[in-house]
């Protein structure tokens, strides 16, 4: 993690409805989106881990930075330190030889020399620091004290050592990884002065690969176009994975030159990587080095740039981010695959040529059998017949999932043909392989000039894109629009309504209509939901929208059972609804344990008599997921019509009254932020008001509070509410004075339990009540009990801590409680710490509460704006990925961009820092991501 940007709390951040643009699985392939599959998205803002061995030594100030300006402005560093309750510690804090593991304080020379000592193979620690400006006084002690927000990263003792902390360590690493571990801290002595602009490296990032595949390194690594001007140097390390084994090496003109590190340009444009056996992973660490050369072969004034690592996976198959690197031979199963992508990144034209782009719908899941147009699975945009004069498509088997698909033309198998024409590429069809197979497809956009004789000359190809076809028996409905198939009855309905809504887009200048939903959420076994809280057209729906369609199908794998009822009828096959009917129509859940899919169209267009419709315009299709797991999230309680037990009406009632009482169009809710979901051990005492926060004028605004405690059907409960020593837990309302003494008391271990709040403003009137009721949407949170604290919930405990974490949670509280006045400048620290891995894969976010899938609409970046007409620009992810084909680390801590690195843990609604919210759908703020990565 890089300094924490302005606005963005210390540990979490919340982005609301993301844009995921599901494109190709190349990071290098320069792949655009293609029509969005949009997700809910909430990141935590990752503390950042480190990996070591079993006792390496730290230094702690290398591992966090209070900045340049630290010696005129901090006073005090605050150093905690804390074993992981399950992975266990053993770690120690050490200062001049001294065990200060139960010291705090530091002043800035002990800071400097304290050293964090790892602890055995296995186990996990948590730093935590803060930097503490302050007025020092006669005696040693410091008034106006402002402390910094508190930081955190872990060290995992894995037994690998990771870059990213290779600067701070003071351990000497063994002969397997000197090399590799030099190159990086040396990269972070050799960063010039302030004003020198250090040479940069870029990556096609982690890549897979086949046993004794050949890599070109300057094909992996780039220093950029003017590098034979500026790198005088590049320095290579090859490491070994300690677990997944080895036995890489490097080559250089038939010589292995693993041991090797400096290499000329000229040779490391000769330079090869070699893969190891199938099963093994290597790391891969390379900097370019700026400088003055010296007679005899030396530099002086040496700038390096960060150092960049990627890791190759030896798992039998080859990621096409890596293809223009392969000097291997590819077999023929993928040689026209390959040799596509290779040609992509070699036909690129000069400098001042538009390459052609391809946008497509992203990976998507089939049936057996499935035959697919691949024009409309892969799209070269609306003026690609005055440019495209070829399209070069390759399919290609999963080697562990197993293949069997086939590109067929006009009867005919293809499956070996490379090139086709823009007429012949409109009738290319993809037949999908057997169930559980997976076929990947390449292709690219060629553009040129024509010749007698059918050739080109002034070829320039689009990057090459690349999607995955899952055959997994159920349709994903992204690519619906190019299901050549007739669906079966059982989702007949579900696949021509995506398939008309992309049909009927409307011309250039037509406004479609738009959705906006609630989201997946979970329910009870025949809970019944009205379809129209679930879906929303807007204020305007009345005055444009004529019909809604509508229909429901069950998961293939889950099962269902659900239906939809209209005035006491199962209109399950029914497609189409006017206005008042699709305002009375209700979907019921199936069993518990199935699933079932929605999918809703809004319809515009000019009735006519007999009832039909012309110039017919319709929305995207917008699918959720209802899934009947016996728990209700509250994204979806406004459009629950079913009575809840007493166990959770009070949870579903606030909810539900928060979307009622939402005020005029004018009028400003509350507003309610939140620690976000936390771990606790049993018993533990929170304060409420310092887990849910309405702001600095809520005394002026807020009349009352509303909260409510549910256990968790499946972990069990057991927490209360508590309020002066008496036990309210079956109360609703609170004033604010009672809701800053309310306490959350956690159940026992292993238990969890959500806690609901809403902040209610309106007009007192005699006797008690109000008027003009506004009230904030309802945030939920989860306490986990653990056994475990996490810090986000620290500054709320009212338990006194044991004291094996006494000091760590006191240096989080005191950091939340010294903020200094309104106009404080906080100190601010920074960590090498990054992230590992995303909390869940990238592919699962569109199953999480909240998320929902959105078909049809125009491909590329339009397809990524909501109904506001708001834009929002892609990210590239892929950095923020270490563990995904495409991502990098660097030993750099200030080259990530801040705001994304907030973005790098995408993940489900039960992390830590996470919460739900059942707030206004269309006030939501968005975030676009390029998020078309796969995780390993």
């Amino acid at each position: 993690m890089t300094s924490v940007p302005s606005g963005i709390p210390p540990f979490y951040a919340g982005y609301q409805p993301g844009y995921v643009a599901n494109g190709s699985g190349s990071a290098s392939g320069g792949a655009t989106p293609g029509v969005a599959d949009i997700v809910d998205v909430r990141a935590p803002l990752p503390s950042g881990s480190f990996t070591a061995e079993a006792g390496d030594s730290f230094s702690v100030h290398e591992l966090f930075s209070a900045g340049a300006k630290a010696w005129d402005t901090v006073e005090r560093y605050r150093v905690a330190l804390r074993d992981d309750p399950v992975a266990g510690g053993g770690g120690r804090l050490m200062l001049n030889g001294q065990d200060v593991t139960d010291q705090v304080d530091f002043s800035p020379l002990e800071f400097n020399s304290l050293l964090y000592v790892a602890g055995p193979h296995g186990t996990k620690q948590d730093l935590v620091v803060v930097a503490r400006a302050g007025t020092p006084v006669l005696g040693g002690g410091l008034t106006n004290i402002v402390d910094s927000p508190a930081v955190q990263i872990s060290a995992n003792v894995t037994g690998s050592r990771s870059i990213n902390a290779a600067s701070a360590l003071r351990t000497q690493p063994g002969a397997d990884e000197a090399n590799f571990i030099k190159i990086a801290q040396d990269a972070n002595l050799y960063t010039g002065i302030s004003s020198t602009k250090r040479p940069a490296v870029t990556t096609v990032g982690n890549f897979t690969a086949e046993a004794g595949d050949s890599f070109s390194m300057h094909e992996l690594f780039d220093a950029g176009p003017k590098a034979w001007d500026t790198v005088e140097r590049y320095r290579v390390a090859l490491r070994d994975d300690p677990a997944a084994g080895g036995g890489g090496r490097l080559m250089l003109n038939g010589q292995d030159v693993t041991d090797q590190v400096d290499f000329s340009p000229l040779e490391f444009n000769s330079l090869l990587y070699v893969a190891g056996p199938n099963g093994t992973k290597q790391d891969i660490v390379v900097v370019a080095r700026a400088g003055t050369p010296e007679l005899g072969g030396g530099l002086t004034d040496i700038v390096d740039s960060p150092a960049v690592q990627i890791s190759a996976e030896v798992t039998g198959s080859r990621s096409i981010n890596a293809a223009s690197a392969l000097r291997t031979q590819p077999g023929a199963d993928e040689a026209n695959f390959i040799k596509i992508a290779q040609d992509a990144e070699l036909y690129t034209g000069i400098s001042s040529t538009k390459r052609p782009a391809v946008t497509t719908v992203g990976d998507f899941t089939a049936e057996a059998g499935d035959s697919f147009s691949v024009h409309e699975l892969f799209d070269a945009g609306p003026s690609a017949w005055d440019s495209v004069e070829r399209y070069r498509v390759a399919l290609r088997d999963d080697p562990a999932a197993g293949g069997g698909g086939r590109l067929m033309l006009n009867g005919q198998d293809v499956t070996d043909q490379v090139d086709f024409s823009p007429l012949e590429f409109n009738s290319l069809l993809y037949v999908a392989g057997p169930n559980g197979t997976k076929q990947d497809i390449v292709v690219v956009a060629r553009a040129g000039t024509p010749e007698l004789g059918g050739g080109l000359t002034d070829i320039v190809d689009s990057p090459a894109v690349q999607i995955t076809a899952g055959v997994t028996g159920s349709r994903s409905i992204n690519a619906a629009s190019a299901l050549r198939t007739q669906p079966g009855a059982d989702e007949a309905n579900f696949v021509k309504i995506v398939q008309d809504a992309n049909l009927f887009t409307g011309i250039s200048t037509t406004t479609r209509p738009a959705l906006t939903t609630v989201g997946n959420f979970t329910a009870e076994a025949g809970d019944s939901f009205s379809v129209h809280e679930l879906f929303d057209a807007g204020a305007k729906a009345w005055d444009s929208v004529e019909r809604y369609r509508v229909a429901l199908r069950d998961d293939p794998v889950a099962g269902g059972g659900g239906r939809l009822m209209l005035n006491g009828q199962d209109v399950t096959g029914q497609i189409d609804f006017s206005p008042l009917e699709f305002n009375s129509l209700l979907y019921v859940a199936g069993p518990n344990g199935t699933k079932q899919d929605l999918v809703v169209v809004a319809r515009a267009g000019t009735p006519e008599l007999g009832g039909g419709l012309t110039d017919i315009v319709d929305s995207p299709a917008v699918q959720i997921s209802a899934n009947v797991t016996g728990s209700r999230s509250i994204n979806a309680a406004s459009a629950l019509r079913t009575q809840p037990g007493a166990d959770e009406a009070n949870v579903l009632k606030i909810v539900q009254d928060a979307n009622l009482f939402t005020g005029i169009s004018g009028t400003t809710r509350p507003a309610l932020t939140t620690v976000g979901n936390f771990t606790a051990e049993a018993g533990d005492n929170f304060s409420v008001h310092e887990l849910f926060s309405a702001g600095a004028k809520a005394w002026d605004t807020v009349e009352r509070y509303r909260v409510a405690l549910r256990d968790d059907p499946v972990a069990g409960g057991g927490g209360r509410l508590m309020l002066n020593g008496q036990d309210v837990t079956g109360q609703v309302d609170f004033s604010p004075l009672e809701f800053n003494s309310l306490l959350y008391v956690a159940g026992p271990n292993g238990t969890k339990q959500d806690i609901v709040v809403v902040a209610r403003a309106g007009t007192p009137e005699l006797g008690g009540g109000l008027t003009n009721i506004i009230d904030s949407p309802a945030v939920q949170i989860s306490a986990n009990v653990t056994g475990s604290r996490s810090i986000n919930a620290a500054s709320a405990l009212r338990t006194e801590p044991g004291a094996d974490e006494a000091d760590f949670l006191r240096v989080v509280r005191d950091a939340a409680l010294y903020t200094g006045l309104s106009g404080a400048t906080r100190p601010a620290v920074t960590t090498i710490g990054q992230p590992d891995a995303p909390t869940v894969p990238l592919d699962a976010l569109a199953d999480a509460i909240g998320a929902f899938r959105m078909a049809g609409g125009t491909t590329g970046a339009a397809a990524l704006q909501p109904s506001s007409g708001q834009t929002y620009t892609l990210a590239d992810l892929a950095a923020l990925y270490p563990g995904a084909v495409g991502g990098s680390r660097t030993g750099a801590a200030a080259t990530t961009n801040p705001a994304l690195t907030a973005l790098a843990m995408l993940l489900d609604t039960d992390a830590i820092g996470m919460h739900q919210s059942a707030g206004d759908r269309r006030a939501r703020q968005s975030v676009a991501l390029q998020a078309y990565l796969k995780t390993s």
